[in-house]
């Protein structure tokens, strides 16, 4: 009970159990005491308490960990302040000669770093003080030898045994910046996830790159009309398979790329379905582009982590309607290569078939046949895991959850960023149901309709586990041609901002820039040209790049807010109100006060204004929806150079660590 207690935060407990006898310093048979798990859990007020009743500050585990250790390892620096106010040994090594300070730096705990700096070496001014934190936390950015250089010339003949310290604490700089993974949601949808994927590549960390799946490709039967189907099944998408994208295919113009493409992956002896053949062809090409994109960055200016490819999972929703869809292998024909498959090699894969869970190694020196090799990924491995939201979670529901729960059960999770959402107190800018074109609420942003029940799970999960959580609202997506057209050359003008917006993200390469240009010579620009998913990208590499320098303070500029969702219909809204019946209230209000307006591509106003009033009606009727506090993050878009930043409002004063309690 004393353990539970003290791992609890319950302190009123071990006075209790204190006065009734129970001893506060027992310990178990791995040397672990209640004052260790208090210090493991960051429950500073027991280990005040346990002090208060003669528990000892230092005794450590069986492995030499004392209290102080495995705070600094979790990241509790207000513990580690404590301890040492206490009268502790805040710099004591474990068996294995590993410190605090070692742990601190590997885990990527800035703040305890600067705690066990301060209070280790107090005889240091203020600027060498301050130069040994920022060599300590940033110091995977420099070489070895610099690294190294610049601990010794801190410390000088300040500490004892300096060599020495500066050896450890340099294999922990470079041991704890090889375990910063970004797990990248993605699918081959719309090309602003990929510029997601170069602005991670600047960061210097793994990604692991999920692609996931359309509906269609897990629908074998029972199509249903679409019109019917949008009758029954009100914001739900639609119910056709694969069948109908290559029905469609044989009535349009020829694609040379694309039949050659397609034809490779029919080589063989190796019988496919027409969803089997679509899967394939769809990893094939989101492995290529991705791959491409890294192996461009890795020959850049920056220094690269390794990329990884995990097969996801199938969404559970088609969003638009199959004359609508568009083949998004075609789409992507002309950046293809049509004789050299990297992934799906005829004599293996494709007759194994995709196995979600398994991850490939992007190894472009490897000199595996296909460029690809299946790997044993572990994410244990990672002491800092940052988590997107810029596709499909489909992927959650088919076993992935557990690899990450236990991760985020050991405190690994440090972020997730989330592009989707509507807010509640201004207008959506996300299109309603449009019969025969488009089946989804205003409120239901793609990422999330994609699979609803896995969206959910995925929020409830970061609820659960407090996981430090920023959201990207639809609303605050900017458009690089707010008044497209405004020439009547739309290509040269996409061309032109596409350039600008590029080079003023710094994102460099000829293969990325041709990507881009293919993606939206083919799509067009009539409603404008919105990088969704590269404000997640900036956020995250910000969060990342930025932490040694500010803390990542620049976050808690932005407002606390509530996300509130449902798995009904992937209904995900943004509101600064406390309660669901406050935000459905703002968001009714809203959508009441909109006026019809035009539509790009050519829809009537009044089916629209139609459609948003039905979904006020079902809005209004909703029962209580569950919420996540999240930070809603804005972003600021130079008119000239096109560079997108974050744009935060005044401080706060509280740092990322200071997110309340969860709902």
């Amino acid at each position: 009970l004393v353990m539970q207690a003290a791992a609890e935060g319950r302190e009123q407990v071990l006075k209790l159990l204190n006065e009734a006898g129970v001893s506060v310093s027992h310990a178990r048979e791995d040397g672990v005491t209640a004052m260790w798990l208090a210090a493991q859990f960051g429950k500073r007020e027991c280990i005040r308490v346990l002090y208060e009743l003669n528990a000892s500050v230092d005794v450590p585990a069986n492995d030499g960990a004392t209290p102080a250790f495995i705070a600094a390892q979790n990241g509790h620096s207000e513990c580690i302040v404590l301890l040492k106010h206490l009268g502790a040994n805040v710099m004591k090594e474990n068996k294995h000669a590993e410190s605090p300070i070692q742990q601190a730096v590997m885990n990527g705990h800035d703040d305890c770093v600067r705690v066990l700096v301060e209070a280790n070496f107090p005889g240091l001014d203020k600027e060498k003080q301050s130069k040994l934190i920022q060599d300590l936390i940033d110091g995977h950015h420099l070489d070895p030898l610099t690294c190294q250089q610049n601990i010794l010339q801190c410390l000088d003949s300040v500490a004892p045994n300096t060599q020495e310290f500066a050896r450890k604490t340099l294999n922990s700089i470079h041991l704890g910046h090889r375990k910063r993974l970004i797990v990248n949601s993605g699918n081959i949808s719309d090309v602003d996830g990929f510029l997601a994927l170069a602005e991670y590549a600047k960061t210097g960390d793994d990604v692991l790159f999920i692609m996931n799946f359309p509906a269609y490709v897990a629908v074998e039967s029972e199509e249903v009309d679409d019109a019917l189907y949008e009758i029954e099944h009100p914001g739900l998408g639609y119910r056709f398979s694969s069948s109908c994208i290559f029905d469609r295919d044989e009535h349009e113009p020829r694609d040379e790329g694309y039949e050659a493409f397609m034809s490779n992956l029919r080589s063989g002896n190796i019988k496919q379905s027409k969803n089997s053949l679509m899967k394939n062809a769809m990893a094939e090409a989101a492995f290529q582009i991705v791959s491409g994109i890294w192996n461009e960055a890795v020959t850049g200016p920056h220094k690269r982590g390794t990329l990884y490819f995990g097969i996801g999972g199938v969404n559970t929703i088609n969003p638009f309607a199959r004359k609508k869809i568009r083949n998004e292998v075609k789409l992507y024909s002309g950046i293809l290569d049509q004789t050299l498959h990297l992934f799906c090699s005829t004599s293996d894969l494709l007759a194994q078939g995709l196995k979600c869970g398994d991850v490939y190694k992007c190894d472009p020196t490897s000199q595996h046949q296909s460029g690809r090799q299946l790997f044993d990924f572990r994410i244990g491995d990672y002491s800092q895991i940052y988590m997107d939201f810029c596709g499909s979670y489909a992927f959650w529901t088919e076993g992935w959850d557990q690899r990450f729960r236990k991760a985020a059960f050991d405190g690994k999770i440090k972020g997730a960023f989330i592009m989707g959402g509507v807010a509640t107190d201004c207008p959506p800018t996300t299109l309603p149901s449009i019969p025969g074109f488009l089946n989804r609420f205003s409120s239901a942003t793609m990422n999330q309709l994609y699979h609803p029940d896995a969206s959910g799970e995925f929020f409830s999960f970061l609820r659960e586990m407090k996981v430090p959580t920023f959201v990207v609202a639809n609303n605050d997506v900017h458009d690089l041609l707010p008044e497209c057209p405004r020439s009547d050359d739309r290509n040269a003008e996409m061309e032109s901002v596409v350039d600008a917006f590029l080079r003023g993200n710094k994102i460099d390469g000829d293969y990325i820039r041709q990507l881009c240009l293919h993606y939206y010579r083919k799509i067009g620009t009539k409603s404008g040209l919105k990088p969704f998913d590269f404000h997640v990208g900036i956020a995250v590499s910000s969060f990342l790049l930025g932490s040694s320098t500010q803390g990542n303070r620049i976050f808690a500029g932005f407002p606390m807010k509530y996300l509130y969702y449902g798995a009904a219909n992937g209904t995900t809204l943004v509101s600064g109100q406390a309660t669901w019946e406050g935000a459905r209230r703002e968001y009714v209000r809203t959508m009441s006060n909109l006026e019809e307006h035009s539509c790009d591509d050519g829809i009537d106003p009044h089916t629209i204004s139609e459609s948003r009033r039905i979904e006020t009606e079902k809005i209004r009727h909703m029962v209580d929806k569950a919420s996540l506090q999240v930070r809603a993050l804005r972003f600021s878009l130079d008119p000239a150079t096109k560079a997108l930043s974050l744009r935060p409002a005044p401080s706060d004063e509280c740092t990322v660590e200071d997110f309340p309690s969860f709902c």
